[in-house]
C-alpha cells in the first residue's frame, strides 16, 4: 500500500472530519517511514547482537572494521546504524553514545539484556495490535448497547481504530 492509497483510504473513512483525518495521516506517515526501513525484528537483531557482543554497564567501543561488519551483517549504511543507535540511546537501552564512522562508543544498559529477554520490538508490536484488536472489539459491543443518537459518535471511533490496526498491518506485515 503506498503513501497515495493510504491517505484516499482515510479520506473516505473520515472525510466528514479532515483535521482529524489529516494528524492520522501524519502520524501514520511517519510510522510508515520508520517501519518500512527500522523492522522491530532488525531492532531486535541489533540490540540483540550488542546484548551478546557487550559488557553490561561498561562502555564498549565498536572500530571502523566491526562497524562495517554489522552493516554488511544487517543490511545498512552507517547512517541507520547511528539512528538505532540514537534510537536506543532514546529508549534507555544504551548510554553515552558516541558514533563515529571510525568507531563507536556506548554503554549498555541492563534494560536492554531484559527487554531482549522478553521479547524485545517484536512482541511489543504484537502486544498493541493485540490491544487494539481488543478495542475495536469492545467498540462493537458497545455499539449494540448504545442509543441511535450516540452511535454515530462509536461509528467514528471505530472507523478511526480500524484504520489505525489495517495500517500498522499492513506496513509491519504483521497479523
Amino acid at each position: 500500500m503506498t503513501l497515495i492509497h493510504l491517505r484516499n483510504l482515510i479520506q473516505i473513512k473520515l472525510d466528514d472530519n479532515k483535521k482529524q483525518s489529516f494528524i492520522i495521516l501524519d502520524i501514520l506517515i511517519h510510522q510508515y517511514r520508520t517501519m518500512s526501513i527500522f523492522t522491530p525484528e532488525l531492532k531486535d537483531s541489533i540490540l540483540t547482537f550488542l546484548c551478546e557482543n557487550c559488557h553490561l554497564e561498561q562502555i564498549s567501543q565498536i572500530d571502523e572494521q566491526n562497524i562495517k561488519s554489522i552493516q554488511k551483517q544487517f543490511k545498512i549504511d552507517f547512517h541507520d546504524l547511528n539512528a538505532i543507535l540514537s534510537y536506543f540511546q532514546r529508549s534507555g537501552f544504551i548510554a553515552e553514545l558516541n558514533c563515529r564512522q571510525v568507531s563507536i562508543f556506548f554503554l549498555l544498559r541492563m534494560e536492554a539484556s531484559d527487554f531482549v529477554r522478553t521479547g524485545g520490538f517484536t512482541t511489543r508490536e504484537k502486544i498493541i495490535l493485540k490491544n487494539a484488536e481488543q478495542l475495536l472489539l469492545e467498540i462493537e459491543l458497545l455499539k449494540k448497547q448504545l442509543k441511535p443518537d450516540l452511535l454515530d459518535n462509536v461509528n467514528k471511533i471505530s472507523s478511526i481504530t480500524g484504520v489505525i490496526i489495517n495500517a500498522v498491518t499492513t506496513f509491519t506485515g504483521s497479523k
